[in-house]
């Protein structure tokens, strides 16, 4: 008897050592769900500042596109006028509409800058979020392999 007693003893304590490892197991599990849930929504915040941001690029080009064309047509009216009144009328007018253009091509430089900046902080959110669910995928298979020695 005292030996069936030992021997059950020893079944409930490899039991409870078990129950302690899912229990473990589960915890972690429970850990990296709730760190992928936070990376996953870094990254939907992530993309709705990209999408900001390239919906002001897109607005921005077509304020310089409108720009450029109305910096062309002051150009055309400023060398017709120029032509009739003196060449320095002319040269300064070049030299105002260059200006004016480079300021424009400046201005979208950085918004095009801080796209790129966007865009590469979206992708380190990506794989960030991609190694946490492999991570994630361990832990469910070792779980599994734990569970299987478990039986």
């Amino acid at each position: 008897y005292q030996t069936r007693v030992l021997g059950d003893q020893k079944k409930l304590a490899a039991a409870k050592q078990i129950v302690a490892r899912f229990k473990t197991a589960v915890s972690k599990q429970q850990e990296v769900v709730k760190e992928a849930k936070r990376a996953k929504l870094a990254n939907k915040q992530l993309q709705q500042t990209l999408d900001a941001e390239k919906a002001k690029c897109a607005d921005l080009a077509e304020k310089l596109d409108a720009l450029k064309l109305d910096a062309q047509q002051k150009l055309e009216q400023s060398r017709g006028e120029a032509q009739s009144h003196s060449e320095a009328a002319l040269a300064a007018a070049q030299a105002k509409s260059e200006k004016v253009v480079g300021e424009l091509k400046e201005e979208l430089g950085s918004y095009k800058e801080e796209v790129e900046t966007l865009k590469a902080a979206q992708a380190e959110a990506e794989a960030q979020a991609q190694a946490q669910a492999l991570a994630q995928r361990q832990l469910e298979q070792s779980l599994g392999e734990e569970q299987a020695r478990a039986l």
